[in-house]
């Protein structure tokens, strides 16, 4: 992808710094440090799942449908449509683990730069709001929406 060079940061918390030596990568930045696996970098700390995805799909000139048909060959399940990777791409839903790794060997990221943009993408959803019971929403439906014109109706006029 971009070639890789190393340089040595210091790292400081509280009383103490550490200094080590990290590897850099120019298509994804800092990505491996002496003393800890994975070292984040502004671009990891601020890019969401989303225009991750989106980014590296259009840099490789592949429709979402393409990276849908390559995601199903190389995990063997036919489930996963155009529509699920817009869905993903516009962050209404986050894959599972398991949908992030077929996605990194598809489209050539590192696992751990995909895990970090979902970690961060949930993170800012905030709490999911509770369901309420299947009743009430059936009736928010049907106060919302009055269908017009259906047999059986007088219609208003």
């Amino acid at each position: 992808m971009g070639g890789a060079s190393s340089i040595e940061i210091r790292h400081c918390l509280g009383a103490g710094c550490r200094t080590g030596v990290v590897g850099l990568d120019t298509a994804w930045g800092v990505v491996r440090g002496s003393w800890r696996g994975i070292v984040e970098t502004e671009h990891d700390m601020v890019e969401s799942l989303g225009p991750v995805l989106t980014r590296v799909r259009l840099a490789r000139g592949w429709s979402q449908l393409r990276v849908a048909e390559l995601l199903c060959a190389a995990s063997g399940t036919p489930t996963v449509t155009r529509h699920e990777l817009s869905r993903w791409e516009r962050e209404e839903r986050i894959p599972s683990g398991h949908w992030l790794g077929w996605l990194a060997l598809v489209l050539d990221v590192p696992v751990e730069v995909l895990t970090a943009a979902a970690g961060l993408t949930r993170r800012g959803r905030g709490p999911a709001p509770a369901p309420g019971p299947a009743w009430a929403r059936l009736d928010r439906k049907a106060t919302t929406a009055e269908p017009a014109g259906l047999p059986g109706r007088a219609a208003d006029g």
